[in-house]
């Protein structure tokens, strides 16, 4: 057992001095703003194992101050379905600069394009009204590096695209579709049916009335119903899911084995939508074991078989799913060879949200060594031998010891990260605001 521990100790010291090696990679050349970069070239302290972490955290607390004033350069165009396309799209009705490129101009909707389309705006549409209360506004909003719900609602229904917010830090440049005019009462009567979270202020778009009282009482009850919460979740279809899940779904690898989960995420004034999904999803598929947590801020749908996972996701994509088709067949590929390749592959397809949290290979490979350790240390505390117990007060200790080169492994990973996308950023133009570094 003693010999067991020792040997993976000395597997991640050895790591530990190959990462302190990568972290010597520092900034090169000039940049033409004065930004303080201390925590960027400062090394690694050679310190204790404590010193060590407290010194590399303090590092990655400095740079995440940095990261969060560099100002992206100004975003000009997006990507969708393999392509760039150059912003702003304009809202040209039938034929435009993108429908030229692409070869298509508006489409007729088929069932399962508006039934995705409804979906995907109950998730992350929006109904506004105009200054002037002259009409409503209908609007969705992606990241520029995932635009193909927007290319999809441009085809069906018309209006444009346009640059919403530049990149900062880690938050990547957003895009957004945009409906205004005459066509959004024709387009909100057709996605108004199939809608469960924003229904009601489809409707009140699609029949927006003439009078200025009416209309100043009508932007009113649309700004009451985006506080209230939704009501029963009528009878939906899995094209309304997927597009649904497009919007506020996740897709996660655990990080210690093959094993898939999905995530439907809403806010608090939302959750019959998820009652309504989950609802559907244990119609068709009984044997589905999912669950609903809420916290303060928000209600999640879980989807914790890897068996089921699988099947909706092999249903999603063959529903309409668009935004995350490439992350859905990554994850279906998964195996337990193949763990470290795909979720390396689903960190490149996703956004940055937990990008400073995820573990890389290593750490996956360390957490299964630890749960692995725990788990034999559970069982020798369940036996009453006097050998058994010398033997998990021993185990109990490596597992103390290699939990904290775990946790300062993980912190070394993260500054090496956070150094790597700040050099990045910088490179493609990147300019710093009102830098406070302590």
């Amino acid at each position: 057992m003693r010999a067991a521990g020792a040997h993976l100790q000395r597997r991640f010291r050895r790591s530990c001095s190959v990462a302190a090696a990568t972290h010597s990679i520092y900034f090169l050349g000039a940049h033409p703003h004065s930004v303080s970069t201390d925590a960027i070239m400062e090394p690694l302290s050679q310190g204790s194992g404590l010193e060590s972490l407290a010194h590399t955290q303090r590092c990655c607390d400095r740079l995440v101050k940095l990261l969060g004033t560099l100002q992206w350069p100004a975003c000009s165009q997006f990507q969708a379905f393999g392509e760039t396309y150059q912003l702003p799209i304009r809202s040209i009705r039938g034929c435009s600069s993108f429908a030229e490129k692409d070869g298509s101009k508006v489409q007729a909707c088929s069932s399962q394009q508006l039934e995705y389309a409804a979906g995907f705006f109950d998730g992350d549409g929006c109904v506004s009204v105009k200054g002037g209360l002259s009409g409503c506004v209908l609007s969705i909003t992606q990241s520029a590096n995932h635009g193909e719900a927007a290319v999809l609602f441009y085809r069906l229904f018309g209006g444009g695209i346009y640059i919403q917010s530049s990149g900062i830090g880690p938050r990547q440049p957003k895009i957004q579709w945009m409906l205004q005019g005459s066509s959004v009462r024709h387009v909100a009567a057709k996605l108004a049916p199939f809608s469960c979270v924003k229904q009601a202020q489809l409707f009140i778009a699609a029949k927006w009335p003439t009078s200025f009282a009416h209309r100043s009482a009508e932007a009113l009850e649309i700004k009451k119903l985006k506080r209230e919460p939704c009501s029963e979740m009528p009878s939906c279809t899995w094209a309304y899911v997927a597009g649904f899940f497009d919007a506020e779904g996740c897709i996660s690898i655990s990080q210690r084995g093959a094993v898939i989960t999905l995530a439907f995420t809403q806010h608090v004034n939302n959750k019959a939508v998820l009652v309504g999904i989950q609802r559907f999803l244990r119609i068709r598929l009984p044997q589905n074991p999912s669950s609903i947590t809420t916290d303060r801020e928000c209600h999640v749908l879980h989807v914790s078989s890897t068996a089921m996972s699988r099947a909706v996701l092999n249903i999603f994509l063959s529903s309409g799913l668009l935004v995350k088709q490439a992350s859905a067949r990554a994850a279906l590929s998964l195996e337990h060879v193949n763990h470290a390749s795909v979720r390396n592959q689903m960190e490149a397809l996703t956004g940055n949200q937990s990008r400073y949290k995820r573990l890389d290979s290593d750490g996956c490979q360390r957490a299964v060594v630890i749960s692995r350790l725990n788990c034999r240390l559970y069982r020798l505390r369940s036996k009453e031998d006097v050998a058994a117990g010398a033997a998990a007060k021993r185990l109990h200790s490596e597992l103390t010891e290699l939990r904290q080169l775990h946790v300062l492994e993980n912190a070394k990973a993260r500054l090496s990260k956070l150094r790597h996308d700040i050099r990045i950023l910088l490179r493609h133009g990147a300019r710093p605001c009102q830098i406070q570094l302590s």
